[in-house]
């Protein structure tokens, strides 16, 4: 798999989404006008109590539903009655994703994994592996935590490995994911292809150690017309939102 492929295209965060349209972030209409528009695709996966694999970031339900309590202790039977920020959309599977992407926008699937990697993670290259098969198409595996893309490297090598690190953002990381924003050994623990920083990261000493690599470095996230300027000017691509680049 070609990485320059893969950071061909601006990514859109979450999807191509906007709340004033009825279009709610990583939902199945906001993804579907990222492929009309021809962009890339950012998204989160996490596992859900029967063992698939939902598009969601948060742990819980709270900010996007009316609902509480833990993502991890749903069914994949349950979403269609989770109203995602009051809208008509629902939490979709990850593979309910690929079936409509077949293959061809860039996809960046940033696993949702605080902890050491296992069930998500095998299930995750299942589908991944399946999608490849029948649409092929350009994606990555991301994730703060540095044992996730080890655990990749490991199992699947063959797959694109993306390390998101930065300078912000780093309470609330669990151990392994802080260490990985400020250390660069860490971070090469998982042999990532790339690297994700945040913007006010670029031009920091974990992005000159990556240029010292080899390796290409995206940024995240690109809201504003400044914003887009020095992703364009100090990274290979970003991901973006509340905007059209």
């Amino acid at each position: 798999m070609n990485i320059a492929s893969l950071l061909s295209r601006p990514f859109a965060h979450r999807g191509l989404h906007d709340l004033r349209k009825g279009v709610p972030e990583n939902s199945m209409a906001a993804f579907r006008l990222a492929v009309d528009s021809g962009y890339a695709i950012e998204l989160d996966v996490r596992l859900l109590g029967d063992g698939n694999v939902v598009v969601f970031h948060d742990a819980t339900l709270d900010r996007m539903t009316s609902r509480t309590g833990y993502v991890l202790a749903l069914n994949s039977g349950q979403l269609s009655s989770l109203s995602l920020l009051g809208t008509q959309e629902t939490p979709p599977l990850l593979s309910d994703l690929l079936n409509m992407v077949r293959g061809r926008v860039p996809l960046y699937v940033e696993i949702k994994n605080g902890n050491r990697p296992g069930r998500l993670e095998q299930q995750v290259l299942s589908l991944l592996n399946q999608y490849f098969t029948q649409y092929g198409g350009s994606f990555a595996v991301a994730s703060f935590n540095p044992l996730v893309l080890a655990w990749f490297q490991r199992k699947a090598p063959h797959l694109l490995r993306v390390q998101i690190t930065g300078n912000s953002g780093l309470r609330g990381l669990w151990l392994p994911q802080r260490c990985a924003a400020i250390n660069w050994p860490l971070i090469a623990f998982g042999q990532p292809h790339a690297l994700s920083v945040a913007l006010n990261a670029l031009g920091g000493p974990i992005v000159g150690a990556c240029r010292c690599q080899g390796k290409p470095v995206l940024t995240w996230t690109v809201r504003t017309q400044n914003d887009l300027e020095r992703a364009q000017r100090f990274a290979d691509a970003y991901v973006f939102e509340g905007l059209r680049p």
